[in-house]
């Protein structure tokens, strides 16, 4: 149960590259996924949110989500965030993509400001630092503790 788009395939069938139906970002209703989730026996404290970047949206789209990623945050569950090395990212800075680690990395602590608590990535160690600042600058989660106590 991911990348469910909303208005079904029909909106792919029309094309990609139709302009979204609104200037914001439209949140899907979750009451039928949590229900789907329940009948197969998922409780709902165990269901994340994925966006879906990449997943039949113009790239336009992708930039357009993951500048709102924060009001997914209105759903009260987990965001997972999977931008590593997307064709997005490509067309924002001319690269093919094994060369798009700085931008995943943008894209990682961007969704950690915004909300997100999941990444998927392939560049894990650099992610991991990216997420820890974020995460830390963002929320206040970190010590100033030295690792290992020492000064």
């Amino acid at each position: 149960m991911h990348h469910e788009r909303v208005g079904g395939d029909a909106n792919v069938a029309a094309g990609e590259d139709e302009a979204p139906r609104s200037n914001g970002l439209q949140v899907p209703a979750t009451d039928h996924i949590v229900d789907r989730a329940e009948q197969m026996g998922i409780r709902p404290e165990g269901l994340i949110v994925d966006p879906g970047i990449g997943f039949g949206k113009t790239a336009d789209h992708n930039v357009t989500l993951l500048r709102h990623l924060d009001a997914l945050t209105v759903l009260g569950r987990p965001i997972l965030l999977g931008t590593s090395r997307k064709s997005t990212i490509g067309r924002i800075l001319d690269l093919p993509a094994d060369e798009r680690l700085e931008g995943t990395l943008a894209t990682t602590a961007l969704g950690v400001a915004s909300g997100v608590d999941i990444v998927r990535v392939h560049d894990v160690r650099a992610n991991v630092r990216a997420a820890r600042v974020a995460d830390a600058i963002v929320r206040g989660r970190w010590s100033s503790e030295p690792e290992g106590g020492g000064a």
